[in-house]
């Protein structure tokens, strides 16, 4: 069969008028497909050249029409459907199509997890064998990009992932570093030691494990990329001085951009930045004292980095809220503790609270690691 040249989004609702302007949205940025579709309407013709697949995570009016008796037969909700779909990928027409990838929409996350913590996007798709999860009153046009790139990032896989194993040289590529970079091997050693999934699971699956990895457990920590917030807690300035800087053109983004993830996904979930690239920079342009913040700090400003602003948060490190999510300002090491989630990575750096955080909710001590 041959791939189409664009991506392709499939979406199904029971209720079309509910998807269809998020669908619309997708359309407008490029996609193929984007017709919503009634859970009866499926069939392997529309699956076929799929990318990707929207599963609206209530069904209530198509199920309860499905005329059968047998449990066994009658898918729940989108999260069931999902997964009967994804077996059809494994077995009959479709099992020759290239990867497909499945998300599940919600406008009830409460049905999802009563636990806001447990809301995340990353745990609740690998816990439902889902590659995304997204809710539908939020950013619109948000959920739309991140369609989008993950949508591009499936099609763009490799068709030599299904017949050959992956080697480390050959994810570090996909991952938008060439070996003609003189960073190759650092960075090729940082992302193998985060365990991706090469060789026969990344064959079986067509290389769409590799996206589940890089969704589940790389994007949402820190490891061999780093975020904005993390960015600013390594060069020491605070988290706002830096979004203006960056807001702004010159020399210190051009510097940066260097050391940007241009790789699969880099459009998902904000700008990242290669950690080993960064570390080598600050090194360069300190001669050497790249853990004397003020020497930082002085060849960030020499480099037209003036809106930076010095935090005065000692050792500063990202934090994380009652909700799990990051928050928006730098504090002291001395005064967070750090925490073991049951999802978080061993090759992550580690979470963190701050004490007055975890004083308020009980069951973020049942994380703490040291005190």
């Amino acid at each position: 069969m041959t791939q189409p040249q664009i991506p392709t989004v499939v979406f199904i609702d029971d209720h079309e008028e509910e998807l269809k302007p998020l669908a619309e949205l997708v359309h407008s940025a490029g996609m193929a497909g984007c017709k919503v579709d009634s859970p009866e309407d499926v069939d392997a013709e529309l699956l076929e050249h799929a990318d990707l697949v929207i599963v609206d995570y209530t069904l209530d009016d198509w199920i309860k029409n499905v005329d059968v008796s047998q449990l066994s037969l009658k898918p729940v909700n989108g999260v069931a459907l999902a997964s009967v779909l994804r077996e059809h990928y494994r077995t009959g027409p479709l099992r020759h199509a290239p990867p497909t990838g499945f998300a599940l929409i919600t406008g009830k996350p409460g049905a999802i997890s009563t636990s806001p913590g447990e809301r995340r996007p990353h745990v609740v798709a690998r816990l439902s064998n889902l590659e995304w999860f997204f809710e539908k009153h939020t950013d619109a046009q948000q959920n739309a990009d991140q369609i989008v790139s993950l949508a591009t990032a499936i099609h763009s896989l490799p068709s030599g992932f299904s017949e050959n194993m992956v080697k480390l040289d050959q994810l570090v590529e996909l991952l938008g570093v060439t070996n003609e970079n003189p960073l190759f091997e650092r960075y090729r050693d940082a992302v193998g030691l985060c365990r991706p999934p090469l060789h026969h699971l990344s064959k079986e699956s067509g290389g769409l494990i590799l996206i589940r990895w890089l969704l589940h457990r790389i994007l949402p920590h820190t490891s061999f990329l780093i975020d904005e917030r993390n960015l600013a807690a390594r060069l020491r300035v605070t988290i706002d001085s830096l979004r203006l800087q960056l807001a702004d053109s010159g020399q210190f983004i051009e510097a940066l951009s260097t050391y940007e993830y241009t790789g699969l996904l880099s459009t998902f979930d904000g700008t990242r930045w290669w950690r080993g690239g960064i570390e080598q920079w600050l090194w360069n342009i300190t001669d050497g004292q790249s853990s004397k913040p003020e020497a930082v700090i002085e060849s960030l400003k020499n480099i037209g980095a003036e809106k930076l602003v010095p935090t005065d948060a000692v050792r500063p490190v990202v934090t994380l809220n009652e909700h799990l999510k990051q928050e928006d300002s730098l504090t002291s090491r001395s005064d967070v503790v750090a925490i073991q989630l049951d999802d978080w990575p061993s090759y992550a750096e580690p979470a963190y609270v701050r004490r007055e955080i975890l004083e308020k909710h009980d069951f973020l001590k049942l994380f703490v690691t040291d005190v």
